[in-house]
Parts: structure tokens; sequence; C-alpha cells
């Protein structure tokens, strides 16, 4: 390709192959994959799921407003909610659209969310579909979208009246249990609900109700929820939350002993053994229904952190259903601290324990981020360190782990000691993929074509690259590709995809366009692109062509005088170094800048330069005798922007 008018050259290396020496090549590689084993534990894992949960519920974390007209403050908010974690590093969203027998959705099921309009079985208006919405939005930021479904409870608080004869209960007391926001409605008030559809169907528990888990009839009304929904909507997952039978001091007691003389049809003499096969039954029934429509659609569920006590109060015997194969994953709370006076109760002994239990699917923690803010927590509340240090043992474990955030707006919109920053600074620097399942059947997508990047100049200096390339089309039938996973490696020549996938710091993006505009990556050697296409499952595809970006050492980078037109930071000489090395930067104006160097873990290991240089060339000379082999980063940081390249120091 004929040299560009700008200070960088772009090739497309399927019409030219260059070809350089590849010494340095191997030296990164086998020092990158020896230190790589040092540091699995801490550094980021390329695929590792990074959800929040988005509860609906009494508008817990959206929407904030409701009623006639809200829908574009709706809308915007939820965006703004979405910007948020996709900058804190999350890679799935578990948006909550049923939580009483209501639907955040266009149901023939369920009337409209009273949490959603104001008022029950109302559509919105102007008319939208909210999980419509999430799940373009989600998508488009490369982001995974699960349909969140409470699936039994009808009635978060129930009045002091009467009750028809049907249901064969009498009411106690209303005790308001579990309501948040006082001042919305919160008994059906819609013909549509089922409480008025079919209240033969629910139990009267306390201060609540739900849908009857002993008849089968309430199973198949709940199939055909979640069906609605796996048939209707483009999710990547239906996800039940941990409310089953119910939690003290709504414990259910003999309230269904009738429906247990009509319906135990599998002769269960012990009636807490039919209450739990009543849940698995529902749980399996579910779960081969998704498979038989759309099998890549994951179904997991987060029952209570402690497994006895889900088993023996809320009859949930999460054990079973992954030992069963009827889950693909499960998200158990553990919203308890790391070290706790009683260890039964403590986040890594529980932790160990589902691990310990998976039967080979995959296990991610629930964690009790809203611990961390005295605006959703009323007791003490964790300290700094607390979920950090939850995160870290995490990825100590296998490649089937990952987090689920309580709540989102813990990271969109409350301080909770920080979390959002350390989350995108230390935690999620870099995008992930989430988990892939082995178990389950997917097709690897094709390729991406016709990768190209541009350059973006202002003022004729050149700021971002914009890569454009084909989207890539399935056969019909198939799960269409989702994602694009988008790489960039700095290296003397093209390296291979396998060099690409050995380090996770050469993700530089996950988008569901076809477009990714990157910012200035440095200057003094080449930067390689290279995309692949993710299907539902994390399966990548083979790469797209490789595109090279490269800063150009001319006269071109200079004026008439001989001053720098911009800011350059060139690759250290010689490398691989051993002990010294010469670094050189250029300026074109007076600057106040800082050169560091760090080593793998970013931690800082020398100051070269830290004041105001003028504008010219400038060099420095690195001594790294007393540091040990491996890869070091060398930064230059001014008030214009930052640019790092890394050194490899081989003794």
């Amino acid at each position: 390709m004929e040299q560009s008018k700008t200070p960088y050259l772009y090739k497309d290396l399927k019409q030219e192959r260059v070809m350089k020496a590849f010494g340095l090549k191997v030296v990164l590689f086998f020092i990158a994959g020896l230190l790589s084993v040092q540091a699995q534990s801490i550094f980021p894992k390329k695929h590792e799921m990074r959800g929040a949960w988005v509860a609906t519920v009494a508008n817990l974390d959206w929407p904030t407003s409701k009623g006639d007209g809200a829908g574009r403050f709706q809308r915007d908010e939820l965006v703004g909610y979405f910007d948020k974690l996709q900058q804190a590093g999350i890679n799935a969203i578990y948006f909550q659209v049923r939580s009483a027998c209501d639907a955040m959705y266009e149901s023939a099921y369920d009337p409209w969310s009273q949490f959603l309009t104001g008022e029950e079985g109302v559509a919105p208006s102007p008319y939208w579909d909210p999980l419509e919405f999430a799940i373009q939005e989600a998508h488009k930021r490369g982001m995974e979208l699960h349909a969140w479904i409470n699936p039994y409870r009808a009635l978060r608080s129930v009045p002091k009246t009467s009750v028809s004869e049907s249901s064969g209960n009498s009411l106690l007391e209303n005790t308001f249990w579990a309501q948040v926001d006082k001042t919305s409605p919160i008994i059906a008030n819609s013909n549509e609900h089922v409480s008025v559809t079919h209240p033969d169907w629910l139990l009267y528990l306390g201060s609540i109700a739900i849908v009857n888990p002993g008849m089968p009839q309430v199973r198949q009304y709940i199939t055909n929820v979640v069906m609605e929904i796996v048939n209707r909507y483009d999710v990547d997952g239906i996800h039940f939350d941990d409310y089953f039978y119910p939690y003290s001091p709504n414990n259910i007691k003999s309230e269904d002993s009738e429906t247990f003389a009509e319906y135990n049809d599998r002769g269960f003499t012990s009636i807490g053994d039919w209450r739990r096969d009543n849940v698995n039954r529902m749980i399996e029934m579910v779960y081969d229904s998704i498979q038989t429509v759309k099998p890549f659609v994951k179904f997991g569920i987060s029952p209570f952190g402690r497994h006895s006590e889900g088993y023996t109060t809320l009859y949930a015997d999460a054990y079973a259903w992954v030992q069963g194969g009827y889950l693909d994953y499960l998200v158990p709370q553990l919203y308890w601290e790391m070290s706790r006076f009683y260890t039964g109760t403590a986040f890594q002994y529980l932790y160990d324990t589902w691990y310990k239990e998976r039967a080979g699917k995959h296990v991610y923690a629930g964690h009790g981020l809203y611990r961390s803010d005295n605006a959703t927590f009323g007791n003490t509340l964790f300290s700094a360190a607390e979920v950090p240090n939850q995160i870290r043992y995490l990825r100590t474990k296998g490649d089937s782990t990952g987090s689920l955030f309580f709540r989102s707006r813990n990271i969109t919109s409350y301080v909770s000691k920080g979390i959002a920053d350390s989350l995108k600074k230390n935690f999620y620097p870099y995008p992930a993929l989430t988990p892939p399942m082995s178990w389950k059947a997917s097709t690897k997508p094709s390729s991406p074509q016709s990768l190209s990047v541009t350059p973006v100049t202002v003022d004729e200096v050149i700021t971002n690259f914009t890569l454009n390339w084909d989207k890539v089309t399935v056969p019909e039938g198939n799960d269409t590709t989702l994602k694009y996973a988008v790489y960039r490696v700095t290296a003397e020549q093209q390296p291979t995809i396998e060099e690409v996938n050995s380090d996770i710091r050469n993700l530089i993006a996950v988008t569901g366009s076809t477009t990714y505009t990157d910012k200035l990556p440095g200057t003094g050697a080449p930067n390689w692109y290279v995309v692949t296409a993710v299907n539902r499952n994390s399966e990548e595809s083979d790469a797209s062509n490789f595109v090279e970006t490269e800063i150009l050492t001319s006269a071109e980078d200079s004026d008439v005088f001989g001053l720098p037109k911009q800011i350059v930071l060139e690759q250290n000489y010689p490398n691989p170094f051993n002990p010294s090395t010469k670094i050189a930067f250029s300026v074109p104006n007076a600057e106040q800048l800082t050169l560091k160097v760090y080593d793998m873990l970013g931690r800082e290991v020398a100051v070269l330069a830290n004041g105001l240089f003028n504008s010219g060339t400038h060099s420095v000379q690195f001594d790294a005798s007393r540091l040990s082999s491996g890869i070091y980063f060398y930064t230059l940081q001014t008030s214009q922007l930052s640019i790092t390249k890394r050194m490899v120091l081989l003794k």
C-alpha cells in the first residue's frame, strides 16, 4: 500500500505479508507463559461471569419513575445504567421481568407490572416493551441479557380481608412483609392477575400469597410463562431467584395438606419430600421445554446461600437440580463476609461447598453488594476490602466461575465503598467473555471478513482508529451471532491467534456492532488488530484478517524546524535487554510529564522522568540490574494522553 500522508501506515495483511525476524516473538511468548502461570489467580480471566441483578420489584433499581409518559425517562435511565455497568466491566445483565405474577413485557399470562406504569394491568403509554428494549441495549454492548423471574410469588402483601372460599384459607394480620415502597399498591388490582383468574391456585401464607407449587396446573402455568419469553424474545437466559416455598415468618405449615392428599401421585409419605419434588418437577419441566425450543438459552437459579436451610425451609434442593442435569448454573446468594465468627456462614466456606457439589455445571457467586452502602443496607456495612477479597478468592478456582452483584445500583448510583472504580481499575480492566458451557451443543461461527482500520484525525493529529468488518451471517435456524471480540497486540511482526489469546490484555472490546473505535494505542511499534465472532456459548470463530497500524519514524513526524508534530513514545532499545535499555520520547510542546516502569502485576518499579520537558526528543536510560527477568511496562503520562509499551528483561 502506498504510504499515507499521516504519520501512520496501515496494511491489510491478506494482501501483503510482511516478513520479519521472529526471535523476539518466541522470547516474549515463552516468558509470558511462565509469568502467566504465576499470575493465574491474580489476573482477570478471559472467560468469567461478571453479572449484575437489575431489580424492578418495588422499583429497587429501575425504574425510578412510573406512570403515563414516563417511558422516555425510563428508557434513558436504563441506557445510563447499562453504560455504567459496561464501564465497570459487567458482561451480563439479569433483568427482573416478573416479580409477583406480573410482567415487564406484554404477556398473555400476566398483567403489566405496577412497578412500570404505576397501576397493575395498565400498558405503558406511549407503548413500549422494556424487555425487548433491554435485550437490544445489552446486545448492542456485547452483554448477555437474562430474564429474571420469580416463579411462585403472587402477592407480596395481603390485606386483612376475607378471601373466596375456593382458596380454603383464612388470612393473618397484614404485616407488609418484604414491602419496600409502601406508597405503591401492594395487592392485585387487575382482572388479569392470577389471584383473580385462578383464586383456587393460591396459597395464603402469613402476609403473602403464592401460587401453589403442589398443583400440576401451576407447574404448567409457570412453564407457559417461561416459554412465552423464550419463544418471543431474544434472551440469553432464564433466571429464577430464591423464592420457592416462603421464608420466615411466612413458612408453610399445613396450609397445603389438602393439595398433598389430592396430588400426591408419586406416593410420598413425607410432605416435605413431596414439596421438594414439586419444585424439582417444575424446574425440570421448564428446563426440558427450553431445551426443546432453544437449547442455547441458559437456565439458572440463585438459591439461598446455605443449602441446608433452603432444603428444609424453602423445600429447594439445589444440589438435585444440577446433579439431575436440569440446570446450567447456580448462583448461591452468599451475602456474608469472608471471615465470620461462625465459619458455616462464611463466604469462602459456603462457596467451596457449592463448588464441590456443582456436578460439572457452573457455580457463580452472588455477592451482597447492597451491604456496602447505607442507602441499601441499614446494619453494619461490609468493609471496602470485602467484595474485592471475594472476587480474588473466586479466581483461585476453575474456569466455570464468576460473580453476580446485588444490586446493580450499588455499581451505577451509590458509592458502595468505591466498588465501581475498583471493578473498573483493578478487577475488570479488560473485557471478558462469559464462561462457555461444554454440555451445550454450539456451532462455531464463521470468521469476520474484510477487517479494515482507518485513522481518525483531529487538527491533522491522529486520535483514534476506527475498525470496520462485515457482519457474520449464520444459516437459518441456527443461533445468531451476538457479539465480536476485538483484539490489539503490539508486536514487531504479525502474531499468531494463539499468541493473541495468550494474554487477556490483548482483548480490548466485546461488542455487538461491526465497528469499533480504539483510542490511540501508543506509538513507536506496530499494533496489530484482529476480530473474532462469538456465539452465545462464548465459542469464537477463526480469526479475521490481521491489520497493522504502525508509526513511521520519518521526516513527516517533524515540522520544518525539526520539532516533533505529536507526542511519541519509542520502543526501548535494545529489547530484550540486560540489564539496561534506552527509552526515547518526543513532545511537540513543553510538557509536564512522567515516565514510569511497572511490573506484570501493575506495581511501580521505577520513575524515569517526572517534570517539565521542552519541545523535542528526549531519552533516558533504564537500569534493571536489581530486577528479575520478565515482562515490564513503561508508561508516558502527559496532560493529553497516556502511552504504554512493554519490554523484556532477559538475564
